[in-house]
């Protein structure tokens, strides 16, 4: 087979979603990166523009009552950053606290979700699980009401492999109250502070710190002022991770103690 053959059937099987390795002479790699280019954007309006199919996630709260969400998985990262930007737009004041993008105008790339279960519910809100048990990208959508019961999606997201998370502490109650009990933290560091539309404002939104929680299945809900309780005796009595690695050492210390 000649290579041009070799490179329109390499574009075949890319297409069925048969990824093939084979090795493209410099003359051919334009043509071969902009047919690759033009496959991945047709994959992502196929998805984008097809009936997902979504499953009935059934969640009982404290009450007893039965809570359902319905939730499709997507497999194209651009689709993914597509829905987590539309949800992100319908935020309130607290939407700075969603990571989606890393300037005022540029989305987070779609690498970040690289080695992620992506998912959506039909209301728009979303999720997503790093191979590692990472949470992340959770964004409730508001534009429908009644919108979604995110601890219905944060139990689903910990049946589907999440154990861990970060988050800045306004989330704090939330999250305990979804089984996450905090490790570790760092002090908020404007450099890396959210950025977009309704990005972190200096003197309006709060230093918040990040804090670093693992999944226990301790459902913990705290009244605003247990929460703030809470809160001071973890700060007080846990060393915050500093330094340029703080993050990174944060993440680690968080991970040993699981």
């Amino acid at each position: 087979m000649g290579i041009e053959a070799e490179i329109n059937d390499s574009y075949r099987n890319i297409y069925k979603g048969q990824f093939t390795n084979i090795n493209i002479p410099k003359k051919f790699m334009v043509k071969y990166n902009y047919i690759i280019k033009a496959i991945e954007q047709t994959l992502e309006q196929e998805e984008l523009s097809k009936c997902l199919k979504y499953i009935e996630y059934k969640y009982v709260n404290s009450k007893g009552e039965e809570i359902i969400i319905e939730i499709a998985e997507l497999k194209q990262r651009p689709s993914f950053q597509k829905r987590l930007l539309e949800a992100y737009n319908y935020q309130m004041a607290d939407g700075w606290r969603v990571d989606a993008y890393e300037d005022q105008d540029t989305p987070i790339p779609v690498d970040n979700w690289k080695n992620c279960k992506m998912y959506v519910t039909k209301s728009g809100s979303t999720i997503a699980i790093r191979d590692d048990g990472d949470i992340i990208s959770v964004c409730k959508n508001l534009k429908n009401i009644p919108s979604d019961n995110m601890k219905a999606l944060m139990q689903f997201a910990v049946e589907n492999g999440g154990t861990k998370l970060d988050s800045f502490d306004g989330n704090w109650g939330f999250y305990r109250a979804c089984g996450f009990e905090p490790v570790s933290w760092i002090h908020f560091n404007e450099e890396y502070a959210p950025q977009g539309p309704n990005g972190w404002i200096r003197g309006k939104n709060l230093l918040e710190p990040i804090v670093f929680m693992k999944y226990t299945g301790k459902d913990s809900r705290l009244s605003p002022q247990d929460a703030i309780k809470e809160k001071k005796d973890f700060y007080e009595n846990t060393v915050a991770n500093t330094g340029e690695d703080a993050y990174d050492d944060a993440y680690a210390l968080r991970d040993e103690q699981m």
